[in-house]
């Protein structure tokens, strides 16, 4: 049963918050003085104290969805269904404990495209919140027209990043967006730094203290949140040859290493590693490369190409050949490592296929008649992000997907109610159609979260 939830954020006039008790709570403005900052660092204590005394849920028993501008969660037989934060929703991402998650929303906002899956820079507002809804704290300033990307977690799930700009009179985001990293238990901006003068998404250390970036001159810098930081290793790319995708900056989960692309010299890709001591060596040259990302222990690396997926060693006295090459025609495919490494969920506007890296087989799951993945917009997406909520269930026996019952599974029609289709959850090797946990218009729908150096990224 769900209980105390309290009023959770919604779209309102400019200042008006409502976080536990539902009455309007004055927010903090950038540049006012001290006194407002700490009554909501007071009230940002009373919230986390609020959600520690509801009594933790058992969060990774949880699925969360969309539907009709709410965040919900259901359990995997399709019981407990029960919205838990509104206000025009249009992303959110589980926390890595399972227990909290993070959402954005408001009125100005546009739910992502057809399984864009990151819905376009906007004004908007970023919370956060606890698994039943309760204690539910927005963590961005509270200035009136900031354009706000989705937010992702990092590795600990203390901190998080997302993007800022100033708003056209349009209303559409406009300028150069500034990254922004912000601590999840502290409202109104009031502990954040702002990650200026990255060309991509800035990455993360593990224990949170450190943050790489890239400059303009192509320097990978590291230092603390907040610092221009000293230069770790020069030459990087930002920008992939040939489709004009972000390169990454990733840490190796596991290991005090960092992965950036360079050119090899005939016009391709080399994936370089480098230690926090400047000793680098090379995983693999690639002619053409869309994306690329660790596996969850950081010992693989998938990377994406024009034509297939290949997976790479990543760990010393690798030899710079893949291990597992399978073909991939649709370049705006989407991938999900599983949480324990063995598997990659792949989804493209054919459908549905499953990579068994250990058996080294990849099979078609669900055909999809409509295009399930890629920006129906025109032209290229405005920015990328990490997909760090993921469709796997914890222990990757499972994952879930959206579809509107017209699909078919292995050749057999997907299993509907009357409405068409909605939430499915499938069985990753054990066979059988997947059950119909909820019948609607559900979208987006998560089960875990991935580290973002493990995640592929997806336009918005």
């Amino acid at each position: 049963m769900r209980r105390g939830r309290s009023t959770r954020p919604t779209t309102t006039p400019a200042g008006d918050r409502r976080w536990l008790t539902g009455r309007p709570v004055a927010p903090a403005i950038w540049g006012s003085p001290l006194g407002p900052r700490l009554a909501l660092a007071v009230l940002a204590i009373l919230a986390l104290s609020a959600l520690a005394a509801c009594g933790p849920r058992n969060g990774a028993d949880q699925i969360g969805f969309l539907r009709g501008g709410q965040l919900w969660t259901i359990n995997p037989d399709g019981s407990a269904a029960a919205p838990i934060a509104g206000g025009h929703v249009v992303s959110f991402a589980w926390a890595p404990d399972h227990l909290i998650v993070v959402f954005r929303y408001g009125a100005h906002a546009t739910t992502a495209a057809a399984a864009t899956l990151a819905a376009a820079d906007a004004p908007s507002e970023i919370a956060v919140t606890s698994v039943d809804g309760s204690a539910a704290v927005t963590i961005t300033p509270g200035v009136a027209g900031l354009a706000h990307s989705d937010a992702w977690w990092d590795a600990t799930g203390n901190r998080l990043v997302y993007r800022e700009g100033v708003v056209s009179a349009a209303g559409a985001a406009a300028g150069i967006a500034l990254y922004e990293l912000s601590q999840s238990d502290q409202p109104a901006g009031i502990a954040r730094h702002a990650l200026g003068g990255s060309l991509i998404a800035p990455a993360v250390a593990p224990d949170g203290a450190r943050v790489a970036l890239l400059d303009s001159q192509g320097n990978v810098r590291l230092g603390a949140p907040g610092a221009v930081g000293t230069v770790l290793v020069s030459g990087a790319l930002a920008t992939l040859p040939g489709g004009g995708r972000p390169a990454r900056l990733l840490w190796q989960p596991g290991h005090q290493a960092l992965l950036f692309a360079v050119l090899d010299g005939n016009g391709g890709v080399r994936l370089v590693l480098t230690d926090l001591a400047g000793d680098t060596r090379v995983i693999g040259d690639v002619p053409a490369a869309l994306d690329y990302a660790f596996s969850p222990d950081g010992t693989e690396l998938l990377v994406q190409t024009p034509g297939a997926f290949m997976v790479w060693r990543a760990a010393s006295g690798a030899d710079q050949t893949p291990t597992f090459t399978w073909p991939e025609a649709d370049p705006l495919a989407l991938a999900w490592w599983s949480p324990d490494g063995h598997d990659v969920l792949v989804r493209d506007r054919a459908g549905i296929s499953l990579a068994d890296l250990q058996a080294r087989t990849a099979r078609p799951l669900l055909g999809a008649p409509a295009p399930a993945v890629g920006p129906v917009r025109s032209g290229a997406p405005a920015a990328w992000q990490p997909l760090v909520s993921g469709p796997w269930s914890p222990d990757s026996a499972r994952f879930v997907f959206a579809d509107p019952g017209t699909g078919m599974w292995e050749g057999r029609p997907l299993p509907t109610a009357h409405s068409g289709g909605g939430l499915y959850v499938a069985s990753t090797h054990a066979g059988g159609l997947p059950q119909l946990i909820d019948a609607g218009a559900d979208t987006d729908p998560s089960w875990s979260t991935l580290d973002p150096s493990a995640a592929f990224l997806a336009g918005s």
